[in-house]
Parts: structure tokens; C-alpha cells; sequence
């Protein structure tokens, strides 16, 4: 990732620079540094992009630039404005994928500010409404968009205590993975996948299911050798 980094840099090849900015701090970069060293690369991918008319790249960049920030646990009080930003970026270019992409994320951003107890796992309010999309992305299998949609509700989910949700939502995640192939989503929907079922288990003030038990172990493992 940083050698093609440097050869885009050292041959000046200006059309691909947006490109390979966005893979590498989407794909590569959080394999080996801290997620934020990659978030300087996302805004690097952007600005090229927007520079050389790669609206494509300067879209993914700006979108993974606001979850991956969300995802560091900075406080929504700075990372809304940043989504916002990123979102109004996308719109006024009029990437429709993009926007479907990055939406749901800033509604639930706005659902916990919201301080919405019931339902808090709805995507639907001002940026977003999963009534409109959420049928046609499950029957056409969509899987980023699918993704985004189920991974941002098992997550509300889970830090409101709703466990049986959670796990049915990481569950629902896990399956549309394939579409955020080699990303920290993938890592991120593990860990708090097993941690929901792990407080399902305790809430239910039973043994702890085997099977459940047996899927955290699995999951412990790819964690640590990745």
C-alpha cells in the first residue's frame, strides 16, 4: 500500500492518486497503523479526486473518511459536522450510491443525539429512511449498501442493550460483508457482534449457549491473527 503510495507520488500519475488513496486507507492501511493515520489519506483521496474529476473515489473517500472517523469514538459532537460535510459533498455531486452509502451512518449518528430510547435502531429521520431502500437492497442484494444499513443498526442496537436485536442485526451484517471486503468494518462487526451475543447470553440469566459460546471463540481467533 504506502510503495504504491510512493510511486503514484514519484511519476506523478495525478488521474490515479484518488484511487490509491482510498484503497489503501479503506483496505490496507488499518491492517498495520491505528485507524486514524488513515483518515488523513481519505481526505488526501478526496481532494484528488475532486481535483482530477474522479467523482467516484472523492465520493468513497469522503464516505469512509466520516464512518471511519465515527468509528475511532470521537465525540459525535465532531464527527455529525464532519459527516454532514461529507454528505452535502455527495450530494452535490449526485453520487446516489454514495449517498445511500454514507446516510444511514449519519442517521445514526443523529438517532443518538437524539437521545431516542425507543426504536433507536430506526433509521428514519432527516438524512435518512430505511423504509424507502432497506426492501429493494435486500431483493437486488446490494451488499455495501446492505451493509452499511445493518451494521449501523446492530450498533445502535447493541449500546442501547437491545441484545436480541443486535445479534440479529450483526447476524444480517456478517452476511453482507463480502460487499466491504478487507475494510475495518470487517473487524469492527465481529467484536461487537460477539459482544452481543455474549450480553444476550448474560441477560437471559441462563448457561450460556454453547453454539453462542463457540462463535465468540471463532471470532476471538480471527481477531487475533488479524
Amino acid at each position: 500500500g504506502k510503495l504504491a503510495m510512493k510511486l503514484v507520488d514519484r511519476f506523478a500519475s495525478r488521474s490515479l492518486r484518488s484511487s490509491v488513496c482510498v484503497l489503501f486507507a479503506t483496505h490496507v492501511c488499518h491492517w498495520k497503523e491505528s485507524v486514524h493515520q488513515c483518515l488523513p489519506v481519505h481526505i488526501q483521496g478526496l481532494e484528488s479526486g475532486l481535483e482530477t474529476g474522479n467523482l467516484e473515489y472523492a465520493c468513497y473517500a469522503a464516505a469512509e473518511y466520516a464512518q471511519y472517523l465515527f468509528l475511532t469514538g470521537k465525540p459525535l459532537t465532531e464527527v455529525e459536522p464532519e459527516c454532514r460535510q461529507k454528505l452535502q459533498i455527495i450530494k452535490v455531486l449526485k453520487q446516489d450510491f454514495h449517498i445511500q452509502y454514507l446516510a444511514p451512518w449519519h442517521q445514526g449518528i443523529l438517532n443518538l443525539q437524539s437521545y431516542k430510547l425507543e426504536n433507536i435502531e430506526q433509521l428514519i429521520g432527516e438524512s435518512y429512511d430505511e423504509t424507502m431502500f432497506l426492501e429493494e437492497i435486500v431483493k437486488e442484494n446490494k451488499l455495501t449498501l446492505g451493509f452499511s444499513i445493518f451494521f449501523v443498526k446492530m450498533f445502535l442496537a447493541y449500546l442501547f442493550g437491545h441484545s436480541e436485536k443486535a445479534v440479529n442485526f450483526g447476524e444480517l451484517a456478517c452476511r453482507y460483508t463480502a460487499g466491504v471486503f478487507g475494510t475495518y468494518f470487517v473487524p469492527t462487526t465481529l467484536f461487537y457482534h460477539s459482544l452481543s451475543l455474549l450480553v444476550r447470553n448474560q441477560a437471559n440469566h441462563s448457561e450460556l449457549d454453547r453454539d453462542d459460546l463457540a462463535q465468540v471463540d471463532r471470532t476471538l481467533e480471527k481477531l487475533r491473527n488479524w
